[in-house]
């Protein structure tokens, strides 16, 4: 089904009012079939069909959908080599990374057993849906930053830039301590008592999504959308060399010291190719101040976790607010501008709804 996605085809005609609406149809939709066909261990067969139509059912609706922005005729004389060279140098991007994020877990089973493995997805799961959180930005803008480029549009591109490399290292850093601090009942919350041999590996992984979110804007964003591909391809093959040589013997632990190690290495690369625009904006760039932050709260949420009793759940909950209202404060403490212009957003639309609400 991945062959009739054409996911990017949405993506580059910016249509993500459709691929939300879609996904979170689907998604709504999966859970609940999942409710109400999966009963017992023998329902795998039906539960691997819901994961399935859950993952890429909606390709089909993609693929009529398509009809509607192209049109499926031969019209020969098609300039097809020329797409060649960046088509491959893609693919051989998209394997190393599959090799260098799958070889852990991989090389852990021969090496260990599968009670390891076992610890060490579950901390790969939580790490999965922050990495997730922290990367949908570089998807969406890709199209943009690519069509700045084409238009030589510098000045657009470059702004663009600073606002999604500092986004994504205010969300990653916040999030990467919250659950570096709160490992033990986030394992606790979502595994149970059983996995607590992955708290080590989950706050080790944690780290790792601050170097993957900024390497998804400079990849992905940068280089990617500037036509320099191969050095994507480099840093990520680098990555996964360094992963395979590090894999350790430590279990779970060393698996995920491993991948971490390999993604700050991807970052390191891309960080050196991209110097001369990093140089260009780092005025603009406000990462010490997030970092400040960030690290501050972390402390504070030390101290308190420590002391707070209550359940699992109780202590994610409340705990993870405490911290994001701490970190919320302390960006406007350093008057950081992007929490100014989302308040001010908000104080706007707050009055224009409340002056409508009069006029009505």
């Amino acid at each position: 089904l991945n062959m009739f996605g054409m996911n990017w085809l949405f993506q580059a005609v910016e249509q993500y009012d459709y691929i939300t609406a879609r996904s979170i149809a689907f998604k709504v939709l999966s859970v609940l079939l999942m409710f109400l066909l999966v009963h017992a261990e023998s329902d795998y067969i039906v539960y691997s069909a819901i994961t399935v139509f859950a993952a890429v059912g909606s390709n089909i609706l993609n693929f009529i959908k398509s009809k509607s922005i192209i049109n499926f005729h031969w019209y020969g004389n098609y300039s097809i080599k020329q797409h060649l060279k960046p088509i491959f140098i893609l693919f051989a991007q998209s394997l190393a990374i599959s090799i260098y994020t799958n070889l852990d877990t991989v090389m852990l089973g021969f090496m260990r057993t599968d009670i390891d493995v076992g610890l060490y997805n579950a901390a790969i799961k939580v790490k999965s849906v922050l990495t997730s959180v922290v990367t949908s930005l570089g998807t969406v803008l890709l199209p943009r930053m690519s069509y700045y480029l084409k238009q030589q549009r510098r000045n657009d591109f470059s702004n663009t830039v600073v606002k999604a490399l500092n986004f994504t290292v205010s969300i990653s850093l916040p999030l990467s301590v919250i659950f570096f601090v709160l490992a033990k009942d986030t394992m606790l919350f979502l595994a149970g008592k059983e996995f607590e041999g992955a708290i080590v590996a989950l706050q080790i992984s944690v780290i790792a999504i601050i170097p993957i979110g900024i390497t998804n804007i400079l990849g992905i964003q940068v280089l990617t959308a500037s036509e320099k591909e191969k050095y994507v391809l480099f840093s990520v093959s680098l990555g996964a060399a360094v992963d395979f040589l590090l894999i350790p013997t430590h279990g779970s632990t060393g698996a995920a010291l491993a991948t971490t190690i390999a993604e700050f290495v991807v970052l390191a690369y891309q960080i050196w190719v991209t110097r001369k625009l990093l140089s260009e904006i780092k005025v603009a760039l406000r990462w010490k101040s997030y970092m400040l932050v960030s690290g501050m709260a972390g402390i504070v949420l030390y101290f308190i976790a420590n002391k707070f009793v209550a359940s699992s759940f109780v202590r994610l909950l409340f705990l993870g607010i405490a911290y994001m209202f701490l970190y919320f404060i302390g960006l406007l403490m350093t008057k950081d501008p992007y929490i100014k212009d989302t308040l001010g957003t908000v104080h706007n639309i707050l009055k224009h709804s409340s002056s409508n609400s009069h006029t009505a």
